[in-house]
């Protein structure tokens, strides 16, 4: 609408309002009844703007009907779940590389050397 060539998430809503853009996605067997899940499947760089290659290569690769919006979906939440994963993995593991320095390094004490002795009660 603001001649950019670029395309926003509310602009895309009200794109999908409009009858003859909707005929044109019926054609290629699109199913957009969701603009917030088309957008992301849309938008491969992240950038929260779709330029027309993105929207076009998008569309493309997403004809076919339900079944090429519901694989694309899947793999973009895989992709996210893998991301998410890696950023666990990597905490994990330097979390662990610190416990072994610490343990290395001697610092770690022995529970038993450094428990107070047992109190003895007086037997009457």
């Amino acid at each position: 609408k603001d001649d950019s060539g670029l395309i926003t998430m509310s602009e895309l809503e009200n794109l999908l309002k409009n009858e003859m853009l909707n005929a044109h996605l019926r054609a290629l067997e699109l199913d957009v009844g969701d603009a917030w899940t088309l957008f992301r499947l849309l938008d491969t760089d992240r950038s929260g703007i779709i330029d027309i290659y993105e929207f076009l290569r998008g569309c493309e690769r997403l004809q076919g009907g339900a079944k090429g919006i519901d694989l694309a979906t899947i793999g973009f939440e895989i992709r996210n779940v893998g991301k998410k994963l890696a950023g666990h993995m990597e905490r994990s593991e330097a979390q662990l590389k610190a416990l072994a320095c610490h343990l290395a390094s001697g610092t770690a004490q022995d529970p038993a050397r450094t428990a107070p002795p047992p109190t003895v009660m007086a037997s009457a």
